[in-house]
C-alpha cells in the first residue's frame, strides 16, 4: 500500500468552544501522525471521555492517548502518546464463511480488505475505562478496550435464510449507560436492534426489539431511555422506555424518503438532524416537525453549541440557533481563516495562496468544551502531480 510507505501527516489543534468572542479563542497546534491517510470523510475521528482521540486511518486505527503533564507547551505532540492499531489481525466474522444464494448478498460479502466504516467510545466505566467499538466493511464489530480487541460482538453460523443473515449484520452501534450499568445497542440489516449488557467483565446479549422497519438501521442515538434509530430509507423511529419489562412505546417519527439523513441529535425535548440543503427539528413530545433551508447538499454533521449547532460539512460551517435561523459559524470558521494565513503566510515559489479548507470529520470532548476538527488545507501546487500519501491532514 503506497500510503504506507511514504509521510502523510495528521496535525492536531484544539478548538475552545466556551469563548467569548472569536478574537479570543484558544488553540494548540501541530500534533502530527506520521505514515498515514484517511479511510474517508465519514467516521473520521473520535473522542473519548478519557481523552483519548481515535483516527480512522487506512488499514488501521490512530490512536492519541493523552500524556498529562505541566508547563508550557511547545506543540499539541506533547499531549499524546500515538499508538496504531492494526485491523489486519483483528477477528473477522463468520459471514465471509456463508455463501448465501443470494446474488446481491454474496457479492457483497466477497471483498478480501478490511476496513474501518464505524466507530465510537463508550462511557467511562466504573474503573475509568473506556470501551471503542469498531465496525468494518465486513460486518464484524470489535470491541477495544486498552488497543485490544476485548470481543467480537454478535452470534455468526451458517444461516440457512436470508432473514437470518439479515439479523446477523451489523449496520450501526451505540452505547448507552443507565445508573452504573454499561449497555451496547446494535442496528442491524433486518431493521432491529439487538442489547447487550457489560456484566462480569464480558458483554451478554439480552434482547432483542423489532422496529416498523424492513431496512437496515443505519444510525442510532439514545439519551435519557429514549432511543431514536434512522433506517436506510431515512425513516426516523423512536423507542420510549428502553430495557423496560413491559412493551416499549415504538413510533415512527419521520416517515420514508428519499433524502439521506446525514446526522443525527438528539435531546430529551426533541431530535435534530441534517438532510440535503435542510436542517430539521422534531418535537420528541407533539411530533411536530420545523425546518430551515441550509443550503449545504453535501454530507454535514451537527455539533452541538450550547443552544444553538454549528453545521460542518466538507466546505462549509454555518450556525443554526435555538429559533432555527441560519447565522455565519463564529466558532469553526475563524478558526479556518487563521490556518489560511498562517499557510499563506508560509508559502514558496512553488506554491500559490489557497482559500480552500476541506473539513474531514470533527467531534468534541466529553465536557463539549473543546472541539476536534480534522481538516485538509489544499495545496495551489505549480507542480500538480503529487501521490496520495503526500496529502496533509490536520485536527484543530
Amino acid at each position: 500500500n503506497i500510503n504506507k510507505t511514504f509521510k502523510t501527516r495528521v496535525i492536531v489543534d484544539f478548538l475552545f468552544l466556551k469563548s467569548s468572542s472569536t478574537s479570543s479563542i484558544a488553540m494548540l497546534s501541530d500534533a502530527t501522525v506520521q505514515r498515514v491517510d484517511l479511510q474517508g470523510y465519514s467516521e473520521s475521528i473520535r473522542w473519548s471521555d478519557d481523552g483519548s482521540l481515535a483516527v480512522n486511518t487506512t488499514g488501521s486505527l490512530t490512536i492519541l492517548k493523552p500524556r498529562y503533564q505541566s508547563g508550557a507547551l511547545k506543540s499539541a505532540n506533547e499531549l499524546f502518546e500515538i499508538e496504531k492499531l492494526e485491523i489486519e489481525s483483528w477477528p473477522r466474522n463468520g459471514l465471509y464463511k456463508n455463501q448465501p444464494a443470494d446474488e446481491v448478498v454474496s457479492t457483497n460479502f466477497s471483498s478480501t480488505d478490511d476496513f474501518v466504516t464505524k466507530l465510537l467510545w463508550s462511557p467511562l466505566t466504573q474503573n475509568r475505562q473506556s470501551f471503542l467499538a469498531v465496525l468494518t466493511a465486513s460486518k464484524s464489530v470489535n470491541i477495544l478496550e486498552n488497543g485490544k480487541v476485548k470481543t467480537m460482538i454478535g452470534e455468526y453460523a451458517t444461516f440457512k435464510t436470508q432473514k437470518e443473515m439479515d439479523d446477523a449484520v451489523t449496520y450501526s452501534f451505540v452505547w448507552y449507560k443507565k445508573d452504573q450499568d454499561l449497555y451496547f445497542i446494535t442496528g442491524q440489516a433486518s431493521g432491529n436492534l439487538k442489547f447487550y449488557k457489560f456484566d462480569d467483565d464480558e458483554f451478554k446479549f439480552l434482547q432483542g426489539i423489532s422496529l416498523p422497519s424492513s431496512s437496515p438501521i443505519v444510525k442510532l442515538k439514545v439519551d435519557s431511555g429514549v432511543l431514536v434509530a434512522v433506517s436506510a430509507d431515512n425513516e426516523i423511529i423512536q423507542v420510549n422506555d428502553l430495557l423496560s419489562e413491559k412493551d416499549q412505546e415504538i413510533k415512527i417519527l419521520k416517515s420514508k424518503d428519499r433524502f439521506s439523513v446525514y446526522d443525527i441529535f438528539l435531546t430529551q425535548e426533541f431530535v435534530v438532524f441534517t438532510s440535503p440543503a435542510k436542517f430539521q427539528k422534531i418535537d420528541l413530545k407533539t411530533g411536530s416537525i420545523y425546518e430551515v433551508i441550509t443550503n449545504i447538499y453535501d454530507s454535514s454533521i451537527i455539533i452541538p453549541n450550547g443552544s444553538s449547532f454549528i453545521l460542518i460539512s466538507n466546505t462549509t460551517t454555518v450556525k443554526v440557533d435555538q429559533n432555527l435561523k441560519v447565522q455565519a459559524d463564529d466558532k469553526v470558521h475563524p478558526v479556518k481563516i487563521k490556518r489560511l494565513k498562517r499557510w499563506n503566510s508560509r508559502i514558496d515559489s512553488f506554491r500559490l495562496k489557497s482559500n480552500t479548507i476541506k473539513i474531514y470529520g470533527a467531534d468534541y470532548n466529553f465536557s463539549g468544551d473543546v472541539l476536534a476538527i480534522l481538516y485538509e488545507i489544499e495545496d495551489q501546487s505549480g507542480f500538480k502531480y503529487k501521490i496520495s500519501s503526500e496529502n496533509k491532514y490536520n485536527i484543530a
